[in-house]
C-alpha cells in the first residue's frame, strides 16, 4: 500500500496529520509514502503480480494513477 500526500478539501488542515505521519502510524513494511503520482504508479506496477488487483482510493485526480499503472504494466508485458 502507498500513501500520497493528504490535501484538505474545504476544511483547515489538521496540524501533524499528513501522509508521512499516517505511514508511520500504520507501522508496516508493506506501507510506503509516495511523493508523486509517478512514484506511486511506478512502485505499484513493479509490485503487481499476475492476478493482483490495483486499487486507487482518494479524491480529486487520484484516479489518474490507474491509467499510469496500466500503461507501465502494458510496457512491462511488451518488454517480456
Amino acid at each position: 500500500m502507498q500513501v500520497l500526500d493528504i490535501y484538505a478539501a474545504s476544511e483547515e488542515p489538521i496540524e501533524g496529520v499528513n501522509a508521512r505521519a499516517l505511514v508511520s502510524a500504520i507501522g508496516r513494511d508493506s506501507v510506503a509514502y509516495a511523493g508523486s503520482f509517478e512514484e506511486a504508479a511506478e512502485r505499484s506496477a513493479a509490485l503487481a503480480r499476475d492476478g493482483d488487483a490495483v486499487l486507487t482510493l482518494g479524491a480529486g485526480n487520484v484516479s489518474q494513477i490507474a491509467g499510469m499503472v496500466l500503461a507501465r504494466l502494458n510496457s512491462q508485458l511488451a518488454e517480456s
